[in-house]
């Protein structure tokens, strides 16, 4: 059974993030069928979340997370709807190829299981990580909360964006080291109710 509406993933729009005067965000609502939220939700509950530090660096937190093909993480579950999640997501995201102009082959290999407590703080304006690159894709399972693109470290002027089950929200990373700058501030804040996401991210080998 598909997990995911794949016809709403439109390559060409989608590769507009990546020009000089886009905020370098996308969203596309009820991404995840509505049969696959709840049969997701009921996997990662399985799963066993490490409370992340409070502070890392500039950056204050509160939330916790799982992380899989990471140098750090774990090997990715055999067998698991994780894998499922990831092929068929694959199949999509290798279609930017060619308009968004990615340097290096897009796959992949990396997922991360977010979960955030009803009225948790979220996580104040940071960027992501330099070694991931080309794209990184966010899928909501569960709860309300908000996604600011931020100017910098503050949150005054930011564009906001509502977190709902079932969204995909989209963001560049680096496709090559010159565009390291481009990284968008964001964070995560006001979550009215408990939530959980899916980060599928591709790190940059060695």
């Amino acid at each position: 059974m598909k997990l995911l509406n794949s016809n709403q993933f439109d390559a060409e729009k989608i590769a507009r993030i990546y020009g000089p005067n886009h905020n370098g965000i996308a969203t596309i609502p009820e991404f995840l069928r509505d049969t696959t939220m709840q049969k997701i939700l009921d996997y990662i509950k399985t799963l066993h979340l490490a409370e992340a530090p409070q502070r890392e660096g500039q950056v204050t937190q509160q939330f916790s997370a799982l992380y899989f093909g990471e140098p750090e993480g774990n090997d990715f579950p055999t067998e698991s709807l994780l894998i499922q999640l990831c092929n068929e997501y694959n199949l999509l995201y290798r279609k930017l190829k060619e308009p968004a102009k990615f340097e290096i082959e897009p796959e992949i290999n990396s997922v991360g299981v977010h979960h955030y407590q009803e009225q948790a703080e979220g996580i104040s304006p940071h960027q992501d990580y330099a070694r991931d690159v080309n794209l990184i894709s966010i899928l909501s399972i569960t709860g309300k909360a908000r996604f600011l693109v931020c100017r910098g470290r503050t949150k005054i002027g930011a564009t906001v964006l509502e977190l709902s089950a079932g969204d995909l929200l989209l963001m560049r990373a680096p496709r090559n080291p010159k565009e390291n700058t481009h990284r968008p501030f964001h964070c995560i804040d006001q979550v009215e109710e408990e939530r959980y996401s899916i980060i599928l991210r591709q790190r940059k080998n060695g």
